[in-house]
């Protein structure tokens, strides 16, 4: 595993835990994984670098993502990261009924309950401005 996507991740992991409080602590079991089934997906979508649900709270990545800047990674996993939240409702929050794309409420929790925006590129790639790296 490349351990500069591994201290992204922890660096980010602390960064959501200092903002919400010892409520997130359940974060720091989020783990990732290199996935074939993530490389296959990068194969078929370019902008495709990682996915949720092939374990819990697990993050699977491609090999493709050590290509990308620190930015982009941070962007990944904190979209990620927010899929984890809402779909194993790791943290207690409320989702509004009229918001059915799990794509758009990933970065909403992100952006709402952590004050993190994520960002798109021209590739369609996640970004932040600021990394935790």
């Amino acid at each position: 595993m490349n351990k500069r996507v591994e201290n992204i991740l922890e660096s980010i992991k602390e960064a959501l835990v200092d903002i919400y409080g010892v409520e997130a602590e359940i974060l720091y079991s989020i783990k990732i994984v290199r996935c074939s089934q993530a490389d296959r997906d990068h194969r078929r979508e370019e902008r495709i670098h990682a996915h949720v649900g092939c374990m819990d709270r697990t993050i699977c990545i491609s090999n493709s993502i050590d290509l990308l800047d620190d930015c982009n990674i941070t962007g990944l996993l904190l979209h990620e990261i927010g899929h984890l939240i809402h779909l194993e409702e790791l943290l207690d929050i409320e989702i509004p009924e009229d918001i059915g794309d799990d794509e758009i409420i990933a970065d909403m929790i992100i952006d709402n309950i952590f004050g993190i925006h994520i960002y798109y590129d021209k590739k369609k790639i996640q970004w932040v401005i600021n990394t935790s790296s």
